[in-house]
């Protein structure tokens, strides 16, 4: 199994809200998931897509979700839709988003 990517001090709360959560798809407003992190994203992840990125190269907030086995599936103004990723493989999210594997094939 790969290990976990180090997800940076500012987003564990939205890490740990996403693990605690019993659901398979999670919509979060950016104020609610301002009042989760108590303090404001970067005005970046409001103007451009690509900060919700499921690819922790360059984006590293994405280890918040895709630590916990979540992807962003979809970002509309204003809000936030992450699916889990029900996979057995622990791997597979990773795979998805061009990270590489430890399993070997």
């Amino acid at each position: 199994m790969k290990p976990p990517l180090k997800t940076s001090q500012k987003y564990v709360r939205l890490a740990e809200h996403l693990r605690r959560s019993s659901q398979d798809s999670l919509t979060l407003t950016y104020e609610e998931m301002e009042g989760i992190l108590h303090a404001p994203f970067p005005s970046s992840a409001r103007k451009h897509r690509a900060w919700w990125s499921n690819s922790v190269q360059g984006h590293s907030q994405a280890s918040a979700w895709l630590n916990e086995r979540w992807q962003v599936a979809s970002v509309q103004p204003g809000s936030v839709t992450f699916q889990r990723n029900n996979s057995n493989d622990a791997d597979s999210c990773f795979r998805a988003n061009g990270q590489q594997s430890s399993r070997s094939p």
